[in-house]
């Protein structure tokens, strides 16, 4: 297996600025049809789409999107996902972890120990869905957020007392 970063980095996009979300896809089996055409469908409305079909390129990757605002939504199989899942869940980086896989079952037993484990997901139209619905709230959530923010700005030089806001 050669080591070369064309085929460790499947399919790079531009790199994420702060307050991005950027996609990552690691699976053995990516340079399928059925691939193929799930990767045209999230290009939609993902605005970085990365795929790995190695461990430690992915991971290396992953850990260099350290920038603050940066969050990664993560797709996995069921051949690299109960192994690698346990190494990158910490990341703060990593927002959503969904795993595609032929068998739900014994993926939902193992994951309950992981919180940002979304869904676990058979049929790649299920998951192209539910990954736009995820990100469609996400992105309420952060203007929701964004608001709240602005509203409660903290300016302490501009601050007056209840005496000089009455004039007295």
């Amino acid at each position: 297996m050669a080591n070369t970063e064309q085929e460790t980095l499947i399919y790079p996009f531009e790199e994420p600025t702060s307050n991005s979300y950027s996609l990552i896809w690691f699976s053995s089996e990516i340079n399928t049809d059925e691939y193929n055409y799930t990767q045209e469908k999230l290009e939609l409305f993902i605005d970085y789409f990365h795929m790995f079909n190695e461990s430690d390129p992915c991971k290396k990757h992953i850990q260099s999107m350290s920038t603050a605002g940066t969050r990664i939504i993560f797709i996995t199989n069921e051949h690299f996902g109960e192994q690698f899942i346990s190494q990158i869940h910490q990341f703060r980086q990593i927002s959503i972890i969904y795993i595609y896989c032929t068998n739900p079952e014994y993926q939902e037993n193992w994951t309950k120990q992981y919180r940002k484990v979304r869904s676990i997901e058979y049929q790649l139209d299920a998951l192209i869905d539910r990954i736009k619905i995820d990100r469609t709230r996400r992105r309420e959530y952060d203007k929701d957020e964004s608001l709240l923010m602005n509203f409660f700005h903290d300016d302490r030089n501009n601050e007056k007392s209840t005496m000089e806001l009455n004039g007295e």
